[in-house]
């Protein structure tokens, strides 16, 4: 689903999330947490839970809850390394959760389990994640390009001024059932779920900007659903200067300036 403006977390996150692998930030727990004996049991694991709650924007791009279901759609939220982006993995880059390998303790005790929602005590190894965007650079396992993703570190910060360090590990991906206009610039999608604003809202010339990409992103009509009406006004307020401009320099009708 595409959204004009940013979200902090889609309906669908919220709802996966209930199906959940726990990313517990045990280290940075230890380090806020230090000093406050004190306190009760209690009041310790709900500062725990306090952290999990965190969005990924502050915490390195390493959420405190991630779901693992398999083919759950992802979306990178920071680079790996240089490796990564050799197989064509960056920011924003999307992809499948294809499985993932637990350490094997854990993986012995979970095969006992017989729930359907498991919550994990100890954190996957690997991840694999299959990344149609990637190049030939990515291993290709039965026709499909998988990227294996290993635990990662990532610093971040809290209280004023980010005065206490603290460090989250885990995996630089959430689940992607949702995004910005923006963030799907460019992108072709098979079907999508489209919001330009209500009947309502008076229109601007950066909301039909947004209102464009949102519904070009799909090669077929009937493939998008609009949310709700938009305004009449919306697009008619002259041409967008930038599929214009695209087209002139595409045309060699406009030169492109080199430094």
């Amino acid at each position: 689903m595409m959204f004009p403006d940013r979200l902090d977390q889609s309906v669908g996150e919220r709802q996966c999330a209930r199906s959940c692998g726990l990313g517990f930030d045990e280290h940075s727990a230890k380090k806020v947490l230090a000093g406050n004996t004190g306190e009760s049991e209690e009041k310790r694991e709900e500062a725990k839970e306090r952290l999990l709650k965190y969005h990924d924007r502050d915490t390195g791009g390493i959420p405190g809850l991630l779901p693992l279901v398999a083919n759950l759609p992802v979306r990178f939220t920071d680079a790996v390394g240089r490796e990564a982006k050799e197989q064509g993995v960056f920011k924003h880059t999307r992809g499948i959760l294809r499985g993932w390998e637990l350490p094997e303790d854990e993986d012995e005790r979970v095969k006992l389990l017989k729930e359907w929602e498991i919550i994990l005590q100890r954190r996957p190894a690997k991840l694999f994640i299959e990344v149609p965007s990637g190049t030939k650079l990515m291993p290709e396992i039965d026709g499909h390009r998988i990227y294996t993703l290993s635990t990662q570190a990532r610093p971040w910060s809290m209280g004023n001024g980010g005065a206490m360090k603290l460090k989250r590990y885990g995996f630089p991906i959430v689940p992607d059932f949702g995004g910005t206009a923006h963030a799907y610039c460019g992108s072709t999608l098979p079907a999508a779920i489209g919001d330009c604003l209500s009947w309502t809202t008076k229109p601007q010339r950066d909301a039909m900007l947004r209102a464009y990409i949102i519904m070009s992103r799909v090669e077929k009509a009937e493939n998008m659903l609009i949310v709700q009406p938009y305004s009449p006004h919306l697009f008619r307020q002259g041409m967008l200067p930038g599929p214009r401009l695209l087209l002139d320099v595409l045309t060699n009708k406009l030169k492109r300036l080199h430094r």
